[in-house]
């Protein structure tokens, strides 16, 4: 395999790293910082709320009622989270200048899209309950087995620490 036979997977991979640490750096590491803090807690608090809701009702839901229920949490959560976060932390801006700041930013930023990239292949694994029979076009990108084996490893750790 030659190193410049990029697919699509491997483009959407570049891409979407590529963006996130762009933004990153133009954000700075303390803003983009506080949005990674104000996405975890919204996911957090709205998958606690959900399942506290449907376990407090004993309700039995189906899974589109659940994801909905899921969603509607997650952007009360989202704006309530990002409302705090523009009143307590809108003074941020004055500090948020330096090239430090923008370097590590963009290292945030690359971070995360790797987070989500991961995330991503993890979902898919999971999903789909496999992790060996994926379409020919995943298996001839140059990127993605390492980030299944790695994927894997998450889920793993994951699933034993619950």
């Amino acid at each position: 395999m030659e190193i410049f036979e990029y697919n699509y997977v491997d483009l959407i991979v570049l891409i979407l790293l590529v963006i996130t640490s762009l933004i990153g750096a133009s954000n700075g590491f303390i803003k983009e910082f506080l949005n990674f803090c104000v996405w975890t807690l919204s996911i957090i608090f709205a998958l606690f709320l959900s399942n506290s809701f449907i376990n407090f009702y004993l309700l039995e839901l189906n899974i589109i009622i659940s994801i909905m229920l899921f969603f509607v949490l997650f952007t009360l959560c989202f704006i309530t989270f990002q409302i705090f976060n523009i009143y307590f932390f809108s003074d941020l801006n004055i500090i948020n200048n330096g090239f430090l700041n923008k370097f590590l930013g963009f290292i945030f930023g690359l971070m995360k899209g790797s987070l989500l990239i991961f995330l991503i292949i993890s979902g898919m694994i999971y999903l789909f309950y496999t992790t060996k029979d994926f379409p020919i076009f995943f298996e001839k990108s140059i990127f993605f087995e390492t980030i299944k084996i790695y994927s894997i490893k998450v889920i793993e750790k994951i699933v034993n620490f619950i």
